[in-house]
């Protein structure tokens, strides 16, 4: 079993934040017949402090408790807590093999816990929404400097039809 971990506020419900996590559960099974056997998808959503203190002056609209309760609701999902924000301590405690942010990341080493995913083995994924390209796996390899692990840190492209 392959454990998927992702974070955030989470304060819009709607078809972009349906389709993260149904490509944030198959992550890394390409190949498997019906994409996402053996992945455990973990969401980690903050709670009310950290996401104020994330969001600065934007208004977050719903509380904790509720965004909890829609990221539980999603079928991809198997499990959802809230958590305060920290998250290279979460990467450390769930030990994921992926790490997965959404395409408001320009690149992996711009992800929160990234050294702590690949100290401890793991992937940093990206999902972007690319009409013209399948969904796979492509190195950003060139755009990174300094001694890290390449192949591990990747972007995401999902054809949006899917």
């Amino acid at each position: 079993m392959k454990i998927v971990l992702t974070n955030g506020v989470f304060d819009q419900y709607n078809e972009g934040f349906e389709q993260f996590l149904h490509f944030a559960k198959k992550i890394g099974n390409s190949g498997s017949p019906g994409g996402h056997e053996g992945n455990y998808l973990v969401v980690a959503v903050n709670d009310d402090c950290s996401a104020k203190a994330h969001r600065g002056r934007r208004a977050v609209h719903w509380p904790a408790r509720v965004r909890l309760d829609w990221v539980r609701k999603h079928p991809s999902v198997d499990a959802a807590i809230l958590f305060n924000g920290d998250v290279p301590s979460l990467v450390r405690l769930i030990r994921p093999h992926y790490l997965v942010k959404g395409g408001n990341y320009a690149k992996p080493l711009d992800v929160a816990g990234w050294r702590e995913c690949l100290d401890l083995g793991g992937e940093v994924r990206i999902i972007r929404r690319c009409p013209a390209f399948e969904r796979k796996a492509h190195s950003v390899a060139q755009s990174l400097q300094g001694g890290l692990d390449y192949a591990r840190l990747t972007v995401e492209l999902t054809r949006s039809s899917d």
